[in-house]
């Protein structure tokens, strides 16, 4: 399986975007930013915001974070994940659009299966939307938004899954060693009527 580092080149902005939002004047101005990224940091900070103490008094609010990435023809029958390694508090994966998956506990990695929702031979656009409304959230200033990195694994239709092979050691000694081999194995090009 491919693993290829997405933590370039996000666009970032607070509040929810769309035409229609756009328009009404709902989000602030997008740059650009790295991952990992902290959205709460950079935010006027009030004692009456609900965060309290623990928040540090930072309002919190919906972030999000787009990057537009490119998928040759030649990987149309591939299989593609998007992997978070952390992202706080929680995250709705959205590709070209549609909702692909979510995770609502922002300590845990996960993956999204994405490779239904791609544009082979075309430009995608992967957003993550950040939600931090529900104040307080923490004991302790825990920061929002993607704080660890993002990856992009890509790979044939007949694979492990990811984290899908688990080797333990039985038993051993100077001279052989008794090993146990889980393996989890997909084969994406199976389908059943």
């Amino acid at each position: 399986m491919e693993r290829i580092k997405l933590n370039k080149n996000w666009e970032f902005n607070k509040g929810k975007s769309g035409v229609l939002v756009t328009f009404l004047g709902g989000i602030t101005a997008k740059k650009k930013v790295d991952i990992p990224h902290d959205a709460m940091i950079g935010e006027k900070r009030d004692a009456k915001n609900p965060s309290g103490v623990g928040g540090a008094f930072f309002p919190g609010g919906e972030y999000e974070y787009v990057k537009k990435i490119f998928i040759s023809k030649e990987d149309e029958g591939k299989v593609f994940y998007l992997e978070c390694e952390g992202v706080f508090p929680q995250a709705v994966v959205e590709v070209n659009g549609s909702r692909a998956g979510e995770c609502a506990y922002g300590y845990s990695k996960f993956r999204v299966k994405i490779h239904d929702f791609l544009n082979f031979g075309g430009e995608n656009e992967i957003k993550i939307v950040v939600q931090n409304n529900n104040q307080p959230n923490s004991r302790w200033y825990s920061g929002a938004g993607i704080y660890r990195d993002v990856y992009l694994l890509k790979s044939d239709a007949l694979h492990f899954q990811p984290a899908g092979i688990k080797v333990t050691n039985l038993d051993s000694d100077s001279t052989l060693s008794k090993l146990a081999i889980d393996l989890d194995i997909a084969n994406e090009s199976l389908s059943f009527s």
